[in-house]
């Protein structure tokens, strides 16, 4: 995976960037970590949720894909250490 410096920060992410608009809409949350998965595992660090974070407001979607980022990433650490 390569890198880039995100402008105006000391950020360093992936040029990679994983869309995830259809998660929790198109893609059930064992698809959605399969997705986050082996996108991680290829280095990338840089998640894309804006399309859906406005969709709560508007309650267009209730279960969408930043609900299922955000849970993720809170149970990523304790999959790393049940995988070893």
């Amino acid at each position: 995976m390569k890198y880039v410096d995100l402008n105006n920060t000391e950020l360093n992410v992936s040029r990679i960037c994983l869309g995830t608009a259809g998660f929790g809409e198109k893609l059930n949350e064992e698809e959605c970590f399969r997705i986050l998965d082996a996108f991680v595992q290829a280095g990338g660090n840089f998640i894309d949720t804006a399309n859906a974070m406005i969709q709560p407001l508007f309650r267009i979607h209730q279960t969408n894909c930043s609900y299922y980022v955000n849970f993720y990433l809170g149970t990523a650490a304790n999959r790393s250490l049940e995988n070893g």
